[in-house]
């Protein structure tokens, strides 16, 4: 008997939603600091610049099937975009480790989400870097 294990790939609709309660629970820790939403193109030279946030353990044990999945389904349009925080360190990956893999491995552009706080500081999330897709990513 064979066994087919399907990744539930995260959709458009689902990644303006995480969008929303990311945006929602960053203004609750952040009360005095606005967040406005920008979409950009990500091409190679702007993704090695990415700081990578450790994903967890289990999303790196399933990266590699993953990434697959997401280069399957590239060819039927799937497109739905990585979630940035733009700090005074450089674009912080919040969402679509996995996506941002792919777009580098195949040499893809990729749309992101980019969260641009009405004011410099240090963000939580900035302890979570594990460095520059760059220096990663070889």
């Amino acid at each position: 008997m064979n066994i087919v294990t399907v990744m539930a790939l995260v959709t458009l609709k689902e990644q303006e939603k995480l969008t929303q309660r990311i945006t929602e629970y960053m203004k609750k820790l952040y009360p005095n600091i606005s967040f406005e939403k920008k979409e950009e193109i990500f091409d190679r030279t702007k993704q090695a610049e990415v700081l990578y946030t450790y994903a967890g353990e289990e999303s790196e044990v399933e990266a590699e099937d993953k990434i697959r999945e997401i280069s399957k389904a590239l060819k039927h349009g799937y497109d739905t975009p990585i979630l940035l925080l733009r700090t005074k360190r450089g674009d912080v990956l919040l969402d679509g480790h996995r996506r941002l893999k792919t777009a580098w491995e195949f040499g893809l552009q990729w749309k992101a989400i980019v969260l641009v706080p009405s004011e410099d500081r240090e963000f939580g999330i900035e302890k979570h870097i594990i460095g520059k897709v760059r220096e990663l990513w070889k």
